[in-house]
């Protein structure tokens, strides 16, 4: 299914911006917590990556609350907490 109706190429380009400013982990270990398998690999990367939050509108994950230390929030909940650093 098509979520977002982006080119491959803006694919590309955003994939590039992602890599320059973000640090990319490859997972060693695999979680089974929720029923999404996405969703298991998206708990499995910030735990990797030592996140702090995991920002999503994902209800599963949300129903989680914390994940190995790891806040999981909502866009606003996050924009909320870092609006005093601007």
């Amino acid at each position: 299914r098509k979520k977002f109706k982006v080119s491959q190429t803006e694919i590309l380009e955003i994939q590039s911006e992602i890599e320059n400013i973000f640090e990319v982990v490859y997972p060693k270990k695999t979680f089974n917590i929720v029923k999404d398998f996405a969703d298991n690999r998206v708990l499995e990367a910030a735990t990797e990556g030592g996140c702090t939050y995991i920002v999503t509108g994902d209800k599963e994950l949300l129903e989680l609350g914390r994940w190995k230390g790891i806040s999981i929030i909502t866009a606003d909940q996050f924009l909320e907490r870092i609006k005093d650093f601007f």
